[in-house]
């Protein structure tokens, strides 16, 4: 028989804490998967967020309590709880893992990387000379 998943209140207050924290992004209902995350969630529901490159992070609750936290292929962790913080981590690691493919820092996490030391504004001048 398959774990079953499910969206609890332990769940909703991550995404809750989340989205006060300043996350910009969506967060929507899905039983939809690819690959790897189909394999382990099954027909189950979950909340699946954006903002973590060319993945997303699906939300939900084994059996057992533990928060199970789901990328596009395989599943990222699960422990009984996690904060803001882990999550703001699991972005930034997946936006430096496909930086060099090209993708662009997620703009649903800039302000959490900036709140949470990963990133900093730099400002450059550039002194240039032209013909008069």
């Amino acid at each position: 028989m398959s774990e079953k998943f499910k969206i609890t209140e332990k769940v909703m207050s991550l995404l809750t804490s989340l989205m006060d924290a300043g996350f910009q992004g969506e967060a929507r209902l899905t039983n939809t998967y690819c690959t790897g995350a189909r394999e382990i969630l099954g027909a189950s529901y979950s909340m699946e967020l954006t903002g973590f490159s060319k993945e997303t992070l699906c939300v939900a609750e084994d059996e057992a309590g533990n928060i199970v936290l789901v990328g596009r292929y395989a599943e990222v962790d699960r422990q009984p709880e996690f904060s803001v913080k882990d999550i703001v981590q699991i972005a930034y690691g997946k936006y430096r893992a496909y930086k060099p493919s090209g993708y662009d820092m997620p703009h649903e996490f800039r302000a959490l990387f900036v709140e949470h030391g990963l990133i900093a504004k730099r400002v450059r001048t550039v002194e240039e000379w032209e013909e008069s």
